[in-house]
């Protein structure tokens, strides 16, 4: 507990880093170099606040990825609609799109600018080609590497024109059209997260079926964005109002069917 209260984090970079310790405690108990692993401050003592993570709605995000230029627009589309990280989409090979199936097997990603053989959650994931996708598919040039999406222009500063995208190139590219429409919200939020933000918000879709969209292991880190905007609770509200309320014919009273 005295070494919680000295991390100069807030309760989750608390946790973050006494998980860390925790581990290694873990690996140092079995080896035998240790005895047992010492009991860790309980979860509520770390002072976790659920912060409501709020995204963009879709005319918001569609005027960002808009004012991109059409040579890079296809991958931002992508992200808009599989739910996935930008990292993976950079990893993402030709041979990863299965056309028999129309689907997407993500087996990859980068970490720390190196390309590895493994996904965050080290789970090959199998997700259907958004048919909202397709017109911007059928709009990308022919390109002769093995990665799906190529940088074809030299807008994007971090690498040459043929080759991969970067996460960093593709925040580069977000953030000078965030400015163009005067938007202020970097790559992962505006992306992923409003996407999951929409699902819930605007599709109607459940936290369940959100996280079998995004193949989230644990449901709390889909619970992030179960915090309804207020117009989608009125939207329920009215709906259990029009349900419950009993209807009145032409004389006041409540008809019998």
């Amino acid at each position: 507990c005295k070494l919680m209260g000295a991390i100069r984090r807030d309760g989750k970079g608390k946790r973050n880093v006494m998980y860390c310790l925790h581990t290694c405690l873990d690996y140092a108990c079995k080896s035998g170099h240790i005895l047992s692993i010492p009991p860790f401050p309980e979860k509520k003592k770390y002072g976790i606040v659920k912060k409501r993570r709020k995204g963009l709605t879709s005319e918001r995000q569609e005027k960002i990825i808009n004012a991109i230029p059409g040579q890079h627009q296809p991958i931002f589309w992508w992200l808009k609609f599989h739910y996935r990280r930008p990292s993976e989409a950079c990893a993402l090979f030709k041979e990863d799109y299965d056309p028999d199936l129309d689907a997407f097997t993500i087996r990859r990603t980068f970490s720390n600018k190196i390309m590895v053989d493994y996904t965050k959650t080290h789970t090959e994931h199998l997700i259907p080609c958004n048919p909202d996708f397709k017109e911007s598919m059928k709009s990308m040039p022919v390109t002769f590497g093995k990665f799906f999406f190529e940088n074809q222009g030299l807008y994007c500063k971090t690498k040459k024109r043929g080759s991969h995208y970067t996460v960093t190139g593709l925040e580069y590219i977000w953030d000078t059209a965030c400015e163009k429409v005067g938007e202020k919200i970097s790559l992962y939020p505006g992306t992923k997260h409003s996407a999951c933000w929409q699902f819930l918000n605007e599709k109607g879709g459940t936290v369940d079926e959100l996280q079998s969209l995004t193949d989230h292991a644990r449901r709390d880190s889909v619970d992030v964005y179960a915090e309804m905007e207020i117009e989608r609770k009125r939207q329920l509200m009215g709906r259990v109002i029009s349900i419950t309320e009993p209807k009145l014919n032409q004389r006041g009273n409540v008809n019998d069917k």
